[in-house]
């Protein structure tokens, strides 16, 4: 197999606790400007302003992403990136996220490591390069999905080895 993607990993503007207190804060702000009269209405005009920014994604403002793929017996991961701060789903403000460029290649062609410690390696490299990458060390990277699915893919097989 040549050049398959087996995952894409989004990177959001910031982690959830901190997008959730961004917009409680902005609008316990706006809802000072509300007069409180005493009864539940203001809190649920309040809940359901905080609901409304808080759309049914994960994070909401998602600012790039990580596509781990491979190219003959190298694994890779390239990364995707917006011009914008960030993209808030549902604006009428469409970013576009382009490729930006490689951050990791590993080859494995002589390797003689097992599937799972192909992974093992790969995600720790692939790790210290966000921690490292000046547009991603101050991100949010959601790796869950490929720590979750990662260690199941048959990554000798992936790369075309023995």
């Amino acid at each position: 197999m040549v050049n398959d993607t087996y995952f894409e990993i989004l990177v959001y503007s910031c982690n959830q606790d901190s997008f959730v207190a961004k917009v409680t804060a902005e609008v316990e702000k706006n809802m000072a400007s509300v007069p409180y009269r005493g009864t539940d209405i203001w809190n649920r005009i309040r809940e359901e302003e905080i609901q409304r920014h808080l759309k049914p994604v994960r994070y909401n403002e998602i600012v790039g992403a990580v596509e781990v793929h491979t190219v003959g017996s190298q694994l890779r991961a390239d990364y995707w990136f917006s011009d914008k701060s960030r993209i808030v789903v549902g604006s009428r403000a469409k970013g576009v996220i382009k490729w930006r460029g490689k951050l990791i290649e590993k080859w494995y062609d002589d390797s003689g490591l097992s599937s799972l410690e192909i992974f093992d390696d790969f995600r720790a490299a692939l790790g210290e390069q966000v921690r490292g990458h000046p547009r991603l060390k101050n991100r949010f990277v959601d790796f869950e999905a490929l720590d979750r699915g990662g260690p199941l893919v048959d990554w000798r097989k992936a790369l075309g080895l023995p």
